[in-house]
């Protein structure tokens, strides 16, 4: 999807790509370049780009706007997900030069079940004054798949509803004991949100390694 516009679309998504069940794809690559994604009743970009047995899927998103998505419902400026029971092994997603604001969930939301590995960089991103979370991120499934998450140039803000999981930064790896990585440059936090200004969580036990370089934290969060 190359310079498209897909806007205004009050009673769903502004653009939805859906591999659930599609088969044995093998591989799976979306490219979204120079798109506006604005004022859509549902999620501006939701991708599901994860079929019944994806090898390696990877997601480009740049150079896009997701602004003002959730007219009708709640919903994300830019959505990615596949958590169901998959055979995907390799997840990779390149955010680059991407503003998703006023949007009335998640400004950015990349939710995928993996078995081998995750890996999702955001740069040049700016996702503000969303009603639940700036930039949420998670890898999850039954073996330990590696997560790795870099965020550099990125400004998250939520204005939430009073939710104490309305995170600015939310990044969440859940794959059994796996390893999660998480790098932050240059990446400042605001807004009135009700949790964190950064949350990294881990649930599985697996080790965690977190790098902060230039973070500026400066949200109301409790």
């Amino acid at each position: 999807v190359d310079e498209s516009n897909f806007s205004g679309n009050t009673a769903a998504q502004g653009f939805l790509l859906n591999a659930d069940d599609a088969g044995d794809l093998g591989a799976t690559t979306v490219t979204i370049t120079e798109t506006t994604a604005s004022n859509n009743g549902l999620d501006g970009i939701a991708l599901n780009p994860v079929s019944s047995d994806d090898d390696n899927v990877v997601v480009t998103i740049k150079d896009t706007v997701a602004n003002g998505n959730g007219n009708a419902a709640d919903s994300h400026g830019i959505f990615v997900t596949g958590v169901a029971a998959s055979d995907t092994h390799n997840f990779m997603a390149d955010i680059e030069k991407v503003t998703t604001n006023g949007n009335t969930l998640d400004g950015i939301h990349v939710d995928i079940d993996t078995d081998a590995s995750f890996v999702v960089g955001l740069d040049g991103v700016i996702a503000t004054s969303n009603d639940n979370v700036g930039v949420f991120v998670r890898s999850r499934g039954a073996l330990p798949a590696p997560a790795e998450v870099v965020l550099e140039h990125v400004v998250a803000e939520n204005n939430g509803d009073g939710d104490p999981t309305d995170h600015n930064v939310h990044i969440f790896e859940s794959n059994g004991a796996a390893s999660l990585d998480v790098e932050l440059v240059d990446v400042r936090t605001s807004g009135a949100n009700e949790g964190s200004n950064v949350f990294v969580q881990e649930t599985g036990g697996g080790d965690v390694d977190v790098t902060l370089d230039g973070v500026g934290a400066n949200g109301s969060g409790a």
